[in-house]
């Protein structure tokens, strides 16, 4: 019976172990290849292939007489292969800036999970030989599938409600590895545990000390991982623009993606996009009116418009935003920060706003839920006919990397709107510009930089809560974003402090 509950136990923590990995993956991955699609697709896809060859392979060597010493050793380098992803993906990361975009994407990908996964795929034939009598394997098999998903269901929950937003990604994969290595451990006793356990602690030394890196690390003043991804706060005199040598920034990003950038002792912001959102919010002709912005960031737009009189309620999900708004940003305590899913406050709402600013972007990804036409005409009970409704979006405007805002602007106009598009960055060149969409129904204000060219929408698709598309259509764009921001932005901040190094 003892040895039957332990082999249990294994199977809980292998199902556990495989999810928390695959869910701690795809976040690892983030700062480098973003959260789109082609990010989590690629992770699932490895992940159950990863499983399937494990399943397969176990299978297979389950049959020679010693199963039961290759299961402990598998679980024992499963354990390891966890623990030391943090040192793989070290030592992959600069593929993001030397090969294709999706190459590297699975590269990655298949480098950091396959090892662990291929091993825990083996776990569950192993079990199985080990307790299974000569009538009773199929009622082993499924006490042991039925073990191992309830570990995957709860460290789901685990790692995406608690372990990740309360202490990162580094030490769950630290937690769950040594719980493998701990299994192990118990079968092989005292006198071999010793070198075990001392390897698995120089690995973990080192995957621990690579996590903890950072190439600028004085310049990083605030640094968090969390279900959304890495969140950090850079001070830096760092020239992103030569126009603007030798002064102070500091910039919030989360996965590596510029969120707000402004001037260190005036707070002033450089994305050119704020001043436009200034241009068309100056143009409200009414005393005191509300605004309501959806996406926080470090609060640059929720700032110029408290100081252009605005009362304002801005909606976050992540609670680390608001907090770095606040302590980094000087967000102005007359701006009321929610702490909500977007559509889920919009719903819960009742009070009139006459300006709504939707800036949803969580790195490249943007949120379909939130921009559906049900969401739309949830919206509009909590604005009047002359409220002004603003997006941020990418500068695409034709297929294929401009499906997704082809999708927009069509939900847009058919929810009622009608719209002009405001441009900042290069007016020609799609790849470096950006858009904000400005939408009313009765009155559309003066764009100084407003786009002209002729947007054809027959054949575009429609955003709707049956339908999320969005995501999908902007996978193009994301893709073409993120590749240009591995290519310019990041090896540009690790190359920026020359004399230092």
């Amino acid at each position: 019976m003892y040895k039957r509950s332990l082999f249990y136990l294994i199977s809980f923590i292998e199902g556990a172990s495989v999810m928390a990995t695959e869910i701690i993956g795809a976040k690892l991955l983030a700062p480098l290849f973003g959260s789109s699609l082609y990010v989590w697709s690629s992770v699932m896809a490895l992940t159950l292939g990863g499983l399937a060859a494990g399943y397969f392979f176990g299978g297979r060597i389950s049959q020679k007489e010693n199963s039961k010493r290759i299961l402990f050793s598998t679980f024992f380098v499963a354990g390891i292969f966890i623990i030391a992803i943090p040192v793989i993906l070290n030592f992959l990361s600069p593929l993001a800036f030397s090969m294709n975009l999706m190459v590297a994407v699975i590269i990655c990908s298949a480098a950091i999970l396959l090892p662990a996964v291929f091993c825990m795929g083996m776990i569950s034939p192993l079990i199985i030989q080990n307790i299974s009598g000569e009538h009773d394997g199929g009622k082993r098999a499924g006490e042991i599938y039925a073990i191992s998903t309830l570990g995957g269901i709860i460290a789901t929950f685990l790692t995406g409600f608690y372990l990740i937003p309360t202490i990162g990604l580094t030490y769950p994969l630290f937690i769950f590895g040594f719980l493998m290595i701990a299994c192990s451990l118990v079968y092989f006793g005292v006198k071999n545990g010793k070198t075990l356990l001392l390897v698995s602690g120089l690995i973990a030394a080192s995957s621990f000390l690579v996590a903890a890196k950072n190439e600028d690390a004085k310049h990083v003043i605030y640094k968090s991982e969390g279900l959304l991804g890495k969140l950090e706060v850079l001070e830096t005199h760092w020239d992103m623009d030569s126009t603007r040598k030798g002064e102070n920034h500091r910039i919030l990003l989360i996965n590596n993606i510029i969120q707000t950038w402004t001037e260190t002792t005036t707070k002033k912001s450089y994305l050119d996009y704020v001043d436009q959102i200034e241009e068309v919010a100056i143009q409200i002709k009414k005393n005191k009116p509300k605004a309501l912005i959806l996406g926080l960031g470090g609060g640059a737009v929720a700032n110029m418009l408290a100081e252009k009189g605005f009362d304002v309620t801005c909606v976050e999900l992540d609670k680390r935003i608001a907090f770095v708004a606040k302590k980094y940003f000087s967000l102005s305590d007359n701006v009321k920060v929610i702490e909500d899913d977007a559509r889920h406050a919009i719903e819960r709402m009742d009070e009139k706003f006459d300006f709504v600013l939707v800036d949803l972007f969580n790195g490249e990804v943007t949120p379909s839920h939130v921009l559906s036409i049900e969401s739309f005409e949830r919206l509009k009970k909590i604005t009047t006919d002359s409220t002004l409704v603003l997006f941020n979006t990418y500068g695409y405007c034709k297929a294929p990397a401009g499906l997704g805002n082809l999708a927009l602007l069509n939900t847009i106009k058919t929810s009622g709107y009608n719209y002009n598009i405001g441009w900042t960055g290069e007016i020609n060149k799609e790849d470096f510009r950006n858009f904000v969409i400005v939408s009313s129904r009765t009155w559309l204000p003066t764009l100084s930089k407003e786009f002209t060219e002729k947007i054809d929408l027959s054949g575009a698709e429609l955003i709707t809560d049956d339908k999320p598309v969005l995501e999908f259509l902007n996978a193009k764009a994301a893709k073409r974003w993120r590749y240009y921001y591995l290519q310019s932005f990041i090896p540009g901040r690790e190359n920026a402090y020359p004399e230092e190094k």
